[in-house]
């Protein structure tokens, strides 16, 4: 990406992209007890993502995330607590 207007030049503030994502993943019942213990692992994972890219110029980029996910458990098992995080990172590319 490469802004049109620059950070800094000529009072450019680069470019902005707003993103967002959903996901599944189902665990197969083939997974319990073999590879997975069902009563410390998720069966079921729902996960979204929202962020914002901020490309100040060709090169520099700052981006943010936020996560939240939904975790299902096995019949039988306590569900797991939900997870919840920002992730945030600068990128510069030569």
């Amino acid at each position: 990406m490469t802004p049109a207007r620059p950070f800094g030049v000529n009072g450019g503030r680069g470019a902005l992209e707003l993103t967002a994502r959903y996901g599944e993943l189902q665990a197969d019942g083939a997974a319990f007890p073999f590879y997975a213990d069902p009563a410390a692992s998720a069966a079921r994972i729902r996960s979204w993502t929202v962020g914002a890219n901020w490309y100040l110029t060709a090169n520099l980029r700052l981006a943010t995330n936020y996560l939240h996910s939904r975790f299902g458990a096995v019949a039988g098992a306590q569900r797991l607590a939900d997870e919840k995080a920002v992730f945030s990172r600068l990128q510069v590319s030569f």
